[in-house]
């Protein structure tokens, strides 16, 4: 982490077509729900699985370097396939969003004025 933001990791993907030819995740969240683009699955075999450093989890913060904040999914889905065999993806890591916080300190109850 730095300056208490967790580190994004950056993953270019290209396709082999001798591998059937597919990126291999697909999203969940968008403008449509109110919630940040994240990675929904990676499926067995594709280029975000045999790479290693897509997580289930993982938000998305840029595709081929255009900010997925305000995206729907369609438009985050649409930036993927526009590529073709390549694709650029900044990451945060589901791990490093999710490392505890410390706790916060008790409240304080008011006062009573006399």
């Amino acid at each position: 982490m730095t300056n208490g933001q967790p580190l994004a990791k950056m993953v270019t993907l290209t396709t082999d077509a001798s591998r059937g030819g597919f990126f291999g995740f697909s999203f969940r969240g968008g403008r449509e729900v109110n919630q940040p683009i994240s990675i929904l699955s990676v499926a067995k075999n594709g280029a975000a699985f045999l790479d290693g450093r897509v997580s289930v989890g993982d938000l998305v913060l840029r595709i081929n370097d255009v900010s997925t904040r305000g995206l729907t999914q369609k438009e985050a889905i649409n930036l993927v396939k526009c590529r073709g065999r390549n694709v650029n993806l900044v990451l945060q890591s589901s791990a490093a969003s999710a490392q505890p916080q410390p706790p916060l300190p008790p409240e304080k109850k008011p006062r009573k004025l006399k």
